[in-house]
């Protein structure tokens, strides 16, 4: 099931599109102009946008546009523009700005219906091949540490086979370290749209503990500061082989805890952060650690 974001000032016709959408197995979202959309955007983060062009407050294409400019993090979002004008210089003018589809008025239903549908399908391809990138490094990585523990234990052996990890983002495990609060518990639900398999730890002890039981895997640290995120990081970087840590830090004011200086470049985490986000830091630290650790040709 998808959300979408329907965005008409003529209450009547939004009323017909919420109606045609929600029976094709869709939640639908409303907005009566560009303003109330983009603040829908931001804290809904819809599947799909279908927008008027002409309207009070904001229009679509000031819209459209803030978008672009401003949010880089809905990029991939499919933006539909709903208009009575649908000339040649009017879809131009949509396509440089980065529109993805027209639909003109009167509204065939079917056809909308028809091209949401379209647009949705691009896009979890994309996603799908997102996760297959992500997955297919961490099994790079583990296979490499699997190796490296091998040739450390017993003597130099072969790589394991990469089949040898057949895991999904649900398997790949994920530990925090932090004092829960709504912050984290944020992007705790974030996390579990995609990696389940979380463990939080407020006295890192209990992890050196469990350390041994446990594949590669994410440590996302949160509120640490000062002497005590230093020695954690001492502790890690010592005893932890198999992790890759990640400072976590809040947006407001700028607030980066004490201490953060020790994170290894790219190891940081700005909340909030949309799960498409989180992702693509996920392969990028990922990449860091194979070439760092195996050299660069692994990470590519």
């Amino acid at each position: 099931m998808a959300t979408i974001l329907c965005i008409e000032d003529e209450r009547d016709l939004r009323d017909d599109l919420v109606e045609e959408l929600e029976e094709a197995g869709n939640t639908v979202l409303q907005a009566e102009n560009g303003k109330q959309g983009l603040e829908m955007i931001l804290e809904h983060q819809p599947d799909l946008v279908c927008c008027d062009i002409n309207m009070p407050v904001m229009n679509g294409r000031e819209l459209l546009h803030e978008l672009r400019t401003k949010h880089p993090e809905f990029v991939e979002m499919p933006f539909m523009f709903l208009t009575a004008y649908a000339d040649r210089e009017h879809v131009l003018e949509g396509i440089r700005m980065g529109v993805d589809d027209y639909l003109t008025k009167p509204v065939d239903f079917d056809l909308l219906v028809a091209k949401v549908d379209q647009r949705l399908r691009q896009v979890n391809k994309i996603v799908d091949k997102k996760n297959q990138e992500l997955v297919a490094l961490y099994q790079r990585l583990a296979g490499h540490q699997q190796k490296k523990q091998s040739d450390a234990s017993a003597g130099a052996a072969s790589a394991p086979a990469v089949d040898q990890f057949p895991v999904s983002l649900n398997s790949i495990p994920i530990v925090i370290f932090g004092t829960i609060d709504q912050e984290l518990r944020q992007f705790i639900a974030v996390l579990k749209e995609s990696f389940p398999n979380i463990t939080v730890f407020t006295d890192p002890a209990a992890y050196f503990e469990k350390l041994k039981n446990l594949s590669v895997h994410f440590i996302f640290i949160y509120g640490y500061d000062g002497d005590r995120y230093r020695e954690l990081q001492e502790q890690l970087a010592k005893d932890s082989k198999k992790s890759i840590a990640i400072c976590v830090s809040r947006l407001e004011n700028g607030w980066l805890p004490k201490g953060c200086e020790f994170c290894s470049t790219g190891s940081t985490l700005t909340l909030p952060v949309t799960e498409d986000d989180l992702k693509r830091n996920m392969v990028t630290w990922i990449k860091s650690k194979l070439a760092k650790e195996f050299g660069r040709s692994e990470a590519a």
